[in-house]
């Protein structure tokens, strides 16, 4: 049987019998809670249904077996029957998610089977950017949840910085397509009836851009009139709160709006690359007794401002691992996010930061898709198993994955299938989900079809960034070709050759061909074949711009808005098909800024 995650334990029994097409239990087996949970599922199944009735059950289920882990199930079929054991209510639907794919996609006979199992992290966590101009529609965010829920994620965040509909602040939001108090309030319904919980996410401190720009809002801000970004240059207003009461007080009026919206009892409060941080309004503190213990200062003053209202505090830990000797001090109610998003990231040396003190901490690794159009495979992979291995040997709370949306997330949803995938498959047994093929578990998590062309099509893409000696840190090559001008280009552009860019060319026509074949039953699929077709497109131009550049022919503006135009106009169709409107005038223009500088 393919099963994502892949179960810890599975024996088979002896003998062959067909699934149930009705399963039917005993009312007084289950809460009206796990009875939505059952509900929700329902669709999943399409070949089966529940019922339940006093007596002539197949299917019995125990949420009272206290020797099974949490979050743990035993699930077995014989004769006909079928029996998912489980300490908790939790397991039992982790347990409905492994039959759901046993129904999906086996034959009329079935193996007998007891299948044991239980995850390595309680808390296995994605977290998808929509603050960087993407925000989803509602469909797009259910159909989500669906595939990580049958991955088995616990947790889900929407990264925000601007992207609610708080009532006060429209100026702030108003072109977003923001997400509303009543829409979380639907999701986080239909999250908790798949026994995940959506975390708020709101960053806190820094990257506060959107805020800050505005004049009714410099106030609060550390460098209002500007500073110098240590990677962006100079940049005309500040993104990072100044630290203090009035800061404090601001964001305990977002809360007040924001958290009653969610059952979760965290926040993630962000609070990473504080840039400016002792530069401006706190200078003459940081002056005194250090920028770290400033940051630290504020840092627990939003910890307060959680606690008085019931919520522990999720945060990025970059800037305390700066200066590990404040680490010791974070505030009881804090859980540090050890993020890093290289193959090479040294969470071995960070997490045992943490570990060694005794104090809550996820890692972070990332999908590798954001900076890059078609993905960073091999990455994503060794990012994600370095992070989950350190994870489980230094006894984290758990893993959240991360999905951004740097600079106008011009890549596809798809793209960040093979990271979810791993993600969710190595948080809940790392021993058994070593393996990488991912041709089977797209179609089945994604697709709901045992379709495999997409997933031939996502590793072709991903992999173009290898072709390259040269690399680039959370970006790849043709990103950069597709969205610098030619003086930024200039800069590295000798790093390359046009050896490469030409087998890059070779390669992109080989994943193109792959589209091509690339078909099913719904306008899902439909839809996916359209981005990547075009994913493969804007790298193809791409790369054809490197090779002119390296030529010393360079593309005309005309020709590059004869190239660049069809391109946009199909990128702005498929970004309505699941994302709202607010966001996409803003990410078309970096696909144009190469022609107007």
């Amino acid at each position: 049987m393919e099963i994502y995650p892949r179960p810890r334990k599975i024996s088979y029994t002896g003998g062959f019998s067909s699934l149930p097409s009705k399963l039917i239990f005993k009312p007084n087996e289950i809460s009206g809670r796990l009875e939505n949970s059952f509900k929700s599922l329902e669709n999943s199944f399409e070949t089966c249904s529940f019922c339940h009735r006093s007596n002539d059950t197949n299917f019995t289920v125990r949420t009272n077996c206290n020797d099974i882990e949490k979050q743990g199930y035993r699930l077995s079929f014989s004769e006909g029957n079928v029996s998912l054991e489980s300490s908790t209510e939790a397991g039992v639907f982790h347990g409905l998610t492994t039959l759901i794919q046993i129904y999906q996609f086996s034959q009329e006979a079935v193996k007998h089977f007891k299948i044991e199992d239980w995850p390595d992290l309680k808390n296995r966590g994605y977290m998808l950017d929509i603050s960087r101009c993407k925000v989803p529609k509602m469909e797009s965010l259910y159909s989500l949840v669906d595939s990580l829920a049958l991955l088995k994620f616990n947790q889900f965040q929407l990264y925000t910085e601007h992207a609610f509909a708080y009532a006060n602040h429209k100026i702030v939001w108003k072109n977003a397509s923001p997400l509303t108090a009543d829409e979380i309030q639907k999701l986080d319904t239909y999250c908790q009836n798949r026994h995940i919980e959506l975390v708020p996410n709101q960053n806190s401190f820094g990257h506060l851009e959107r805020w800050l720009k505005h004049d009714g809002y410099k106030h609060l801000a550390e460098c209002p009139d500007g500073y110098e970004h240590p990677i962006r240059g100079w940049l005309h207003h500040g993104g990072t709160l100044k630290p203090g009461e009035d800061a404090a007080n601001f964001l305990a009026s977002l809360y007040d709006e924001l958290l009653p919206n969610f059952q979760s009892r965290q926040i993630n409060v962000g609070c990473d690359e504080t840039w400016e941080l002792g530069q401006g309004r706190s200078k003459a503190r940081a002056e005194q007794v250090g920028k770290h213990r400033v940051y630290l200062e504020f840092l627990k003053r939003v910890a307060q401002l959680a606690n008085e209202r019931d919520k522990a505090i999720q945060f990025w830990g970059d800037i305390v691992l700066e200066e590990e000797s404040l680490v010791a001090e974070l505030p009881d109610n804090a859980t540090s996010l050890v993020w890093g998003y290289e193959a090479n990231h040294p969470f071995e040396k960070q997490a045992p930061v943490f570990s060694e003190l005794g104090l809550p901490f996820y890692v972070a690794p990332g999908t590798s898709s954001w900076n890059s159009i078609g993905g960073r495979i091999e990455n994503a992979y060794t990012n994600i198993k370095s992070a989950i291995h350190q994870a489980i040997e230094n006894e984290a709370e758990g893993c959240l994955l991360t999905d951004w949306g740097d600079f106008g997330h011009h890549q596809p949803d798809s793209i960040s299938f093979p990271g979810i995938i791993w993600t969710g498959c190595m948080c809940w047994c790392f021993a058994k989900n070593q393996e990488r093929s991912i041709e089977s578990a797209v179609g089945r998590i994604f697709l709901s079809e045992p379709n495999t062309s997409v997933a031939a099509v996502l590793e072709s893409l991903g992999n173009i960034t290898n072709y390259f000696k040269h690399s680039i840190p959370n970006a790849t090559i043709l990103n950069r070709l597709l969205f610098q001008n030619d003086k930024d280009i200039d800069s590295w552009i000798h790093e390359i050759s046009i050896h490469e860019l030409e087998a890059a060319r070779e390669k992109l026509q080989e994943a193109r061909s792959l589209t091509e074949q690339v078909g099913g039953k719904t306008s899902r699929i439909e839809t996916i074949r359209a981005d990547l077709e075009l994913a493969s497109e804007l790298l193809d131009y791409a790369s054809v711009r490197g090779i002119r550049y390296l030529q010393g022919k360079l593309l005309t503006r005309s020709e590059q808005t004869a190239i660049i135009e069809p391109l946009i106009e199909r990128f702005e169709a498929q970004w309505l098909k699941r994302n709202r409107i607010g966001g996409l005038e803003e990410s078309v223009a970096y696909l144009r800024a190469p022609i107007k500088s």
